[in-house]
């Protein structure tokens, strides 16, 4: 379950939800993202990244904030807003292994083709980490 800014709050949902299902959260700043901590919840959705079709009203937070989320937080992060494949790499070498992607898949004629890009980008950027020795 992951629930949103205008949603129930996460501690109401994990008394809904107890242990059965995970449950994250949103957050689009460093300082809710470290006031989430303490929260239930399994894991932090962090963005928007770059900027996004799918949301008309929200925060631009870029991937050095991401890196920095990432490396602060003791959840684990999910990048979201603006995920598209030729970013995949980009947020990858920023640390975060965990992304949502809407628009960088249904925004394409060939969701099956955008899909295969995404993991053969995540993959492969994910190798050259392994390369190099960063696997965080």
């Amino acid at each position: 379950v992951h629930v949103g800014k205008g949603d129930l709050p996460p501690t109401a949902v994990r008394k809904v939800v107890g242990d059965k299902l995970y449950v994250g959260y949103t957050v689009n700043s460093l300082e809710e993202l470290k006031a989430a901590q303490d929260l239930p919840i399994d894991y932090l959705g962090f963005g928007a990244i770059y900027p996004t079709t799918t949301k008309e009203d929200y925060e631009l937070v870029g991937v050095e904030a991401l890196r920095e989320a990432v490396r602060i937080s003791q959840k684990p992060v999910v990048c979201i807003g603006g995920i598209m494949p030729y970013r995949v790499e980009e947020v990858i070498k920023a640390g975060c292994r965990n992304l949502a992607i809407s628009a960088g898949i249904l925004g394409f004629e060939d969701v099956k083709k955008a899909t295969e890009e995404i993991k053969r980008a995540y993959s492969k950027a994910l190798k050259q980490l392994l390369l190099l020795g960063k696997t965080q």
